[in-house]
């Protein structure tokens, strides 16, 4: 590979890291979405994994309280309280 053809694919993956959610931002995106009940606490526990789930189910997802791409990005319109 090119060195500009590893410049880019380095940035690639640079931006993909950025796109991740932390877990505050998950806990609060999903609480502006009502799912999510607890305290912003940025810990992943079990009532976090659980309103992921149930976010997921309600959105058509892929339900394995894991917070991938297009769970990313279904929470990031809740996050950015673009959806009420």
């Amino acid at each position: 590979m090119s060195r500009i053809g590893q410049e880019a694919s380095l940035d690639s993956q640079i931006g993909e890291v950025k796109q991740r959610l932390s877990v505050k931002q998950i806990q609060t995106a999903l609480k502006n979405a009502g799912y999510f009940q607890g305290e912003v606490d940025g810990k992943m526990g079990k009532q976090t994994r659980q309103a992921i789930r149930d976010f997921q189910k309600a959105n058509n997802l892929q339900v394995d309280g894991r917070v991938g791409k297009n769970t990313s990005k279904a929470l990031l319109a809740y996050l950015e309280n673009k959806v009420k």
